[in-house]
């Protein structure tokens, strides 16, 4: 009879801690949606911004031109990649990865090349994009770290490595 309720207990316990990680690993999911969006209008207009650099009476852009392109297509690559699994450490870093070489070719470009004047529209879309993309960041940071939590807490912890629940990575 004890050995019964003691099992009982167990299992629910079980079903309980599942449902809780499963829940979790949703909400980090459904906190991803907002920053791929993101991901995609801030790339657009950086690739807006690279045809605005490939005007041929610009010079001594191409090469930054070209860098800025190839630095979105690999972000973008990244992203689409996290997006299929954004409770992947792997994908996620690989996108963390992919936007920081973005960021720097960005502010390298922005930096060295003074003749490239930003209409107001687009750096003003640029700087907003960049502000709700860092706050869609921090949600979704925010979920990952309930569910690293959850996923690393004991008794948890037991379980979760059975079950297929692993530790999601940091954007």
């Amino acid at each position: 009879m004890y050995l019964t309720a003691v099992a009982l207990i167990l299992l629910f316990w079980a079903i309980g801690a599942y449902n809780r990680l499963a829940g979790l690993r949703t909400h980090v999911v459904k906190k991803f949606e907002p920053v791929n969006e993101q991901f995609k209008l801030r790339h657009a207009l950086l690739l807006e911004w690279a045809q605005m650099m490939s005007v041929p009476s610009r010079t001594e852009t191409e090469a930054t031109t070209q860098a800025l392109s190839a630095a979105c297509r690999q972000a973008e690559v990244a992203c689409a990649h996290a997006n299929s699994m954004p409770t992947s450490a792997s994908a996620i870093g690989s996108l963390r990865l992919s936007e920081n070489i973005l960021s720097d070719v960005r502010e390298h470009q922005w930096g060295q090349d003074p003749a490239v004047d930003l209409s107001a529209d687009l750096r003003s879309r640029l700087v907003k994009s960049d502000a709700t993309l860092t706050f869609a960041r921090q949600q979704f940071n925010e979920a990952v770290q309930s569910y690293n939590l959850a996923v690393s807490q004991y008794p948890t912890a037991l379980i979760a490595g059975v079950l297929g629940f692993q530790k999601a990575g940091l954007l």
